[in-house]
C-alpha cells in the first residue's frame, strides 16, 4: 500500500498524489491503453471509497473494456458498491483457508453463499481448498474458478488437473 516518491520516501499511496510518484508508476488509463484486446485484467481495488470505485469503473467503461475486466477487492463493500454501480462488471472475492475448526463443507456452503449473495462472479480459492467436485460446483453455479497462489511445481499441476478457469502465482517461468 506503500509508493516511492519522486524525493525518496515510500509513503501510503492515499496520500500521494501522482505528482509526487516516480515516472515508472502508469495511471490506470495507461495501462488499459497498453493491454486493450491483449489480455483480460484483473484490477484489485485497494481504494475505498464510493469516488475511487466509480473512477475506476468510469475508465473501464470509456474504454469500453468491461467484458476484459475483473475487480477484486479485499473490502467486500467496494465490491456491492462496484455491483450497484454496473450491472456487467466481472467482480471476483478472495477466500480465506477455513479455520481448523470448520468442516470442509461448511466452508464450501460459505463461499458459494457469499458469491450469490453479493452477486459476485469468481471465487480466487487457495489451491489447497480446491477439488474437482466443489470446482464442478461452482461451475454449474455459473462461477469462474481461480486458483490462488500456485507457486510450487505441485500446486500448479494440481490447478492445471482441476481445470481451474485461472491461477496466481509468482513463479511465471514455472507455469
Amino acid at each position: 500500500y506503500c509508493v516511492a516518491t519522486r524525493n525518496g520516501e515510500h509513503r501510503p499511496i492515499l496520500e500521494v498524489n501522482y505528482a509526487e510518484m516516480l515516472p515508472t508508476v502508469p495511471l490506470l488509463e495507461n495501462v488499459l491503453e497498453i493491454t486493450t484486446g491483449l489480455v483480460e485484467l484483473e484490477i484489485e481495488l485497494k481504494g475505498c471509497s464510493a469516488q475511487f470505485v466509480a473512477a475506476v469503473l468510469a475508465e473501464i467503461q470509456q474504454q469500453n473494456l468491461i467484458d476484459l475486466v475483473e475487480l477484486t477487492s479485499p473490502h467486500p463493500y467496494v465490491l456491492s458498491y462496484a455491483r450497484s454501480s454496473h450491472k456487467d462488471v466481472k467482480l471476483g472475492m478472495f477466500v480465506a483457508l477455513f479455520p481448523d475448526w470448520m468442516p470442509r463443507m461448511v466452508g464450501y456452503q460459505l463461499i458459494v453463499e457469499s458469491l450469490t449473495l453479493g452477486q459476485l462472479n469468481v471465487a480466487h480459492c487457495p489451491i489447497s481448498i480446491l477439488n474437482r467436485g466443489f470446482v464442478e460446483e461452482l461451475r454449474q453455479r455459473g462461477s469462474f474458478v481461480h486458483a490462488a497462489n500456485c507457486n510450487s511445481p505441485a500446486d500448479l499441476k494440481e490447478a492445471f488437473r482441476l481445470g481451474v478457469d485461472q491461477l496466481s502465482t509468482d513463479e511465471l517461468e514455472l507455469a
